[in-house]
């Protein structure tokens, strides 16, 4: 019998694979690294400081191992947006991968001038 894993080494097997990205460079975007943060890593789990339902947290940390692939080969981003709040402005490019019968989307988020950094991954 093949013994199912548990939700936290699940999710530890998930942090490790999400810190050996590091950084990537996305044809997208020719003069600056994608950066993949704890801050990255933590919006996997938490949105609006709430915990996500854990297999809404196991679908996403399942889902990145279609990072680098998605995103070093990128062409063209599926999605922008901008959130201004006061004097702040967040900028959001998603890029999508269709696998099978569904639609996953990463999330690169940049806050004013500051670097890109993942931000997150969902799917459909």
């Amino acid at each position: 019998m093949v013994k199912k894993k548990s939700y936290r080494t699940i999710r530890e097997e998930a942090k490790i694979y999400y810190r050996n990205i590091g950084v990537l460079q996305c044809p997208v975007f020719p003069y600056e690294k994608i950066y993949f943060q704890n801050a990255g890593f933590k919006h996997l789990i938490y949105k609006e400081k709430k915990f996500r339902p854990i297999s809404d947290q196991i679908r996403r940390f399942k889902s990145l191992i279609h990072i680098r692939e998605t995103l070093l080969n990128a062409t063209s981003f599926s999605e922008y947006r901008e959130e201004k709040e006061k004097l702040t402005t967040a900028y959001f490019w998603a890029f999508e991968k269709r696998i099978n019968n569904r639609i996953i989307h990463i999330i690169i988020r940049k806050i004013d001038k500051g670097p890109l950094h993942f931000f997150s991954i969902r799917s459909q």
